[in-house]
């Protein structure tokens, strides 16, 4: 199904900002606002698009008899986006001090949160293969 590679490859796009917000978080104490809430801004627009078709995706899977834990999954949607609010919040804030203790808490455990958010998802899709291709 191309929907699930589609999926797969969004979640590549998604870990490498990841990677690279998760680096201009640990670079030096005189954080680079500026590159940081780039790097945010890139991450919040790919998870928005790809968190709607992700959710259709299971949701369909589900109802078609596969055996997902859909709730779970739309349970930890909302918690990141929790995590994800409080550091946008805190970059249009301007303030450098609530900017570098949104990211030193909520980035982090977003980041952490997101990476085995996207592991149990994977492992998910490996575990339903012949549900995903052949129905």
């Amino acid at each position: 199904m191309r929907s699930a590679e589609k999926l797969l490859e969004e979640h590549r796009q998604i870990e490498r900002e990841l990677d690279e917000l998760e680096h201009a978080m640990n670079e030096d104490e005189d954080l680079n606002i500026s590159h940081i809430s780039h790097i945010f801004n890139q991450l919040h627009n790919l998870w928005n698009s790809h968190e709607e078709k992700e959710e259709e995706f299971f949701k369909q899977l589900s109802d078609n008899g596969a055996n997902l834990p859909f709730s779970r999954f739309l349970f930890e949607h909302q918690e990141l986006k929790g995590h994800k609010k409080v550091v946008h919040d805190a970059i249009n804030s301007g303030s450098h001090l609530k900017i570098k203790v949104a990211l030193d808490t909520d980035g982090r455990m977003l980041i952490n949160k997101l990476r085995r958010h996207i592991e149990d998802e994977e492992e998910l899709i490996s575990n339903n293969y012949y549900e995903i291709n052949v129905r």
